[in-house]
């Protein structure tokens, strides 16, 4: 049986067809709350049989645009960002391209950490220092491994491989525990004195709460 009242049915059917795509409405509670309409959803699925309407074909279809337009967005922002990028700088450039190529991992990591990585690479590039992904770690708060795989994502190459790792003994870490307290002795000098490698220094103090790092040509 057709619903009697013809502007109520009317607005029904506008707001089963159209109102996905324009006010995201999904639901039959939700097209029944809307004013003009205020019926329950049975009387709303009865409407919409009667006049052959698939909502939930309507619905699928709104949302698989929605998704599209959504990344349509992002694409577009994420080009005016690369582009903005390219023009800053090298640094800016990678940070970007590595910050969108990850956004689909939830690493916690943000896109001023990926400016500091790449700009911390550029400058060091420059001035001819060599520096491992130990030190790239303790420049950003990005995990060495996290480092080297976020190079390779950009096609940057390392400055070195990953270094061994080494095992010290418990005099040492007593000494290099002593030494967090001495002033103007960088991590690279304790571990000269000691003979163990430097960013074992700087994991040591890093322990610490504070990072005592102290960069060095």
């Amino acid at each position: 049986m057709a619903y009697r009242n013809k502007k109520k049915r009317s607005k029904i059917i506008r707001l089963a067809t159209h109102g996905p795509y324009e006010k995201n409405i999904f639901t039959l509670e939700d097209i029944g709350n809307q004013r003009g309409v205020k019926v329950c959803k049975q009387r709303i699925s009865q409407v919409l049989k009667n006049e052959k309407i698939d909502f939930l074909s309507i619905i699928e279809k709104a949302k698989e645009q929605k998704s599209k337009d959504l990344q349509n967005l992002v694409d577009s922002l994420a080009n005016l960002m690369y582009s903005k990028a390219q023009q800053t700088s090298w640094a800016y450039e990678k940070a970007t391209e590595a910050w969108f190529k990850t956004q689909n991992r939830s690493n916690g990591h943000s896109l001023e950490q990926y400016i500091k990585l790449f700009e911390a690479y550029e400058t060091a590039e420059k001035q001819g220092i060599k520096l491992s992904l130990q030190d790239f770690q303790e420049l950003t708060d990005i995990w060495f491994t996290g480092v080297g795989k976020l190079f390779e994502k950009v096609n940057v190459q390392p400055m070195h491989g990953t270094r061994e790792i080494n095992h010290i003994s418990k005099e040492e870490r007593e000494a290099i525990s002593r030494a967090y307290d001495l002033k103007n002795f960088s991590s690279r000098d304790i571990g000269y004195f000691l003979s163990v490698n430097y960013w074992i220094v700087n994991q040591k103090w890093q322990k610490k709460g504070v990072k005592k790092i102290i960069m060095v040509e």
